[in-house]
């Protein structure tokens, strides 16, 4: 189970709201929030009510100011979601056009392209059967992000992603070699627009050290 604790003001002070489950309306505990610390598991946080708007991902670690959780100085955490980590198999497949049409292509592991593996120019609707993923808007992990888990989804662009194509997947797990790229193992729906980077440098604000090894799906610079 995740624990997330969230406070008022920078360097965790001020009022906390500590919460080991969904919360679709913070604002009934808090008024704002400059800092968060997760303390087991991993979290989806988001800067509108009900799991909308602006998506950022966090595993565990401290995050003192907007800068560490890679927030913009106007966004606020509005309501967050825990992640379920998914033991077994993964499985996923992955639809050109809108409707499963198109161009169809399986996938069971991390890809971080589609046109250079399969020749695939958009990715317009998936079937996640098993497990859960990340999808990005750009090659190798970067751009904008999707949060997927299990389900059907027949239509992108009618779950608020406009125009938004994705060129690169990723799983969700809790134990994954490093491919070099920074990444080491945890990742974390959303609608709206939300923004997200690489679990890397120079993309992240602050350098990742065995006691801050957080991933946030969102960097601005402040």
């Amino acid at each position: 189970m995740g624990k997330i604790t969230f406070y008022e003001d920078r360097n965790f002070q001020g009022r906390s709201y500590e919460t080991t489950q969904d919360c679709a309306d913070m604002s009934s505990f808090l008024s704002r929030c400059h800092s968060c610390r997760v303390d087991s598991g991993c979290f989806m946080v988001y800067d509108r009510n009900n799991y909308m708007g602006n998506q950022y991902f966090m595993r565990r670690g401290e995050y003192p100011d907007y800068q560490r959780m890679g927030m913009g100085m106007n966004d606020c955490i509005r309501s967050c979601r825990m992640i379920p980590m998914h033991k077994g198999n993964f499985r996923m497949r992955i639809y050109e056009r809108e409707n499963f049409e198109g161009q169809m292509h399986e996938m069971m592991d991390d890809c971080d392209s589609i046109q250079e593996r399969y020749r695939m120019s958009d990715c317009q609707s998936c079937n996640v059967m098993e497990g859960h993923w990340l999808m990005y808007e750009q090659p190798h992990y970067r751009g904008r992000q999707m949060y997927m888990k299990p389900g059907e989804y027949r239509s992108f662009s009618q779950m608020g992603m406009g125009g938004m194509r994705f060129m690169s997947m990723r799983r969700i797990m809790d134990n994954i070699v490093d491919h070099g790229d920074g990444w080491d193992g945890i990742s974390g729906m959303v609608s709206n627009i939300f923004r997200s980077s690489h679990y890397n440098e120079p993309f992240l604000p602050f350098k990742v050290t065995p006691s801050n090894t957080a991933v946030n799906v969102h960097v601005t610079t402040c």
